[in-house]
Formats: structure tokens, sequence, C-alpha cells
């Protein structure tokens, strides 16, 4: 359902968000994306992905140095500064954007509107 900032900043289950959103009859392309996404042919962390909720992709401004320094030792593509698509819906037919850069949420995004997906795993 419909979240406000404070509920959204705090949701912190976009695997469960991004099964709802598979499983709806409508389309979702970034949570479609993500659920069937694998970074590797097979084992760990081949399977499992899902597009993160608002309070996620938030707690990742909180570490987001360290966490692109990571990335850039992998050599994997770091985070961007702009906003990403989240799980976790806002307005009307719309869903949360988040900047991990400094944790800023924007409930402006339409569905229909194209920002960058990044896909996250628990291990």
């Amino acid at each position: 359902g419909d979240m406000d900032s404070g509920a959204a900043s705090a949701d912190m289950n976009g695997r469960v968000n991004t099964q709802c959103l598979v499983s709806d009859s409508q389309t979702h392309p970034a949570a479609n994306y993500c659920n069937t996404f694998s970074a590797v042919s097979s084992g760990k962390g081949s399977s499992g992905w899902y597009l993160p909720a608002a309070g996620e992709l938030k707690a990742m401004s909180y570490s987001y140095g360290a966490i692109n320094l990571g990335l850039q030792k992998l050599s994997k593509t770091q985070i961007s500064s702009s906003y990403y698509w989240s799980s976790s819906e806002s307005y009307g037919n719309g869903a949360w954007g988040v900047r991990p850069s400094d944790g800023i949420m924007n409930y402006g995004y339409g569905k229909n509107t194209s920002i960058p997906v990044r896909c996250v795993i628990a291990l």
C-alpha cells in the first residue's frame, strides 16, 4: 500500500515487496528485473536478488563511502549519486526513489518513469 516518508524510510522489506510486485497482475519491470537477476552463473549469489525497499537504500547512505570503496576494489559498478527505484510504494501510482549517497527520498516517481535500478542480495 501507499507509504508516507516515515513508513518508507523504515521499510526494510525489499524481498517481500519484490515478491508482491512480481506476483501482481500489473507489470513491474524493475522488480521483475531484480527477481530474475543473476550476478554469477551458479553457486552463492546467483539467486535471491531483489529490488531494495526505501529503508534499505536509505541505510546504504550511512556506509556509502565504504560500499563504493568495496565495489571499486572488486572492479564493480559503484553506486551513483542519482536516485534509484525502491520497492516501496508512494502515493497513487508511484514508488519511492532514494539517493543512497545521502539518503534523500523522492516520492514523485510514477511507475512509468525511467530511473536506475540497483538489485541487492542478502548473504
